[in-house]
């Protein structure tokens, strides 16, 4: 009977052993790395949980989701904006229906999206005839489509039902200016000056006017002044260029191309300005230029060259100049936000 006892003793010594032994096996298994590791999951399923409810609750609010669209547009992110505001319309009602739209038609605007963003703007002014950003928008995706003759009707529209929208004004301005209606583009110009004093667009699009009628110390002085508000634009700088080169200032012209292009891209650019002015054999002279100092970069000047030797009758036989090519900014009015068919100036579509 003692032996029993004494072999119960050691039986139950050695289970308490194992027993023991496996839970201090189970401690060791769980070091302080794989524990924070176990918390940093739990947390991150728990931000998760929060963030789907988030999501489900913006997925049914559509002003939530218009403000998401805003702040998408406001970093630049135009396809994710305009997806967003999409969501948001096929839950808005009707109230916002149409601000929504104006929104998605300015993101087509800015985008180059011109025909889209024309049958956004017809069908807000088919909805309202009084909405004065509608009719602004129309005529500046009219005038990116080059045909200022519509957009003049627009933006006349515009202005009278808004007489402080200075996109509109400007706008009005180049459509005027493009029909070879200078003298009363200046009015418009110089309207826009008065509502936005601290914009480029409008003092490059007035000086551009001066231009077309000879006034040339007076252009001078508007695409300085548009250079002095933005000086990262090549637009007026360039239309600057052409000035002195007209007023037989040819080294100054070339001297302030230079000083940002470099010599070889400022003769070619310079020649590209000269031959959209019908200034051929000026033309053909820098591009020859521009060969000279860069022959093997300036394959396109050497393509341009003989296109202006037939222009001029410098050389065989005459063609049409089917693929010259501007300059970026050159000799343009500014009418848009960077659109690839339009140079244009920042912010000069949306909004006042």
């Amino acid at each position: 009977m003692a032996g029993l006892a004494l072999m119960l003793v050691v039986l139950a010594a050695l289970f308490c052993a194992g027993c023991g032994g496996g839970a201090a096996a189970g401690l060791r298994g769980v070091d302080q790395a794989e524990a924070e590791e176990m918390r940093a999951r739990e947390e991150a399923a728990g931000r998760d949980e929060l963030q789907a409810k988030a999501d489900r609750a913006m997925e049914a609010d559509p002003t939530a989701l218009e403000a998401h669209g805003d702040q998408l547009a406001a970093s630049g992110e135009a396809m994710a904006a305009l997806f967003q505001y999409n969501r948001a319309l096929a839950k808005a009602p009707a109230d916002q229906a149409a601000r929504l739209r104006g929104k998605t038609a300015l993101l087509h605007l800015r985008g180059g999206g011109y025909a889209q963003a024309e049958r956004i703007y017809a069908a807000l002014i088919q909805a309202d005839e009084g909405d004065a950003q509608a009719w602004q928008g129309l005529g500046l995706a009219l005038l990116a489509q080059d045909r200022p003759g519509e957009a003049q009707k627009a933006l006349e529209r515009a202005v009278g039902l808004d007489a402080a929208l200075w996109k509109a004004r400007n706008g009005l301005g180049v459509a005027l200016n493009r029909q070879g209606r200078a003298a009363e583009a200046m009015a418009h110009f110089e309207a826009a000056i008065r509502l936005q004093p601290g914009q480029a667009a409008p003092h490059n699009n007035l000086g551009l006017a001066l231009m077309a009628q000879g006034r040339l110390d007076q252009a001078q002085r508007a695409f300085t002044r548009a250079m002095r508000l933005a000086p990262a634009d090549d637009k007026p700088r360039n239309n600057l260029a052409l000035v002195y080169f007209r007023q037989g200032r040819a080294d100054q012209a070339l001297a302030l191309l230079e000083a940002t292009m470099g010599p070889a891209k400022a003769r070619h650019d310079l020649g590209c300005l000269l031959a959209g002015q019908g200034q051929y054999r000026q033309a053909a002279d820098m591009f020859r230029q521009a060969l000279e100092i860069s022959p093997t970069y300036y394959a396109l000047a050497a393509r341009h060259l003989d296109q202006v030797r037939q222009r001029a009758d410098l050389g065989p036989g005459f063609e049409d100049d089917v693929g010259m090519a501007r300059p970026q900014g050159a000799l343009v009015d500014q009418v848009g936000q960077t659109p690839p068919a339009d140079d244009a100036a920042e912010g000069a579509v949306d909004g006042r």
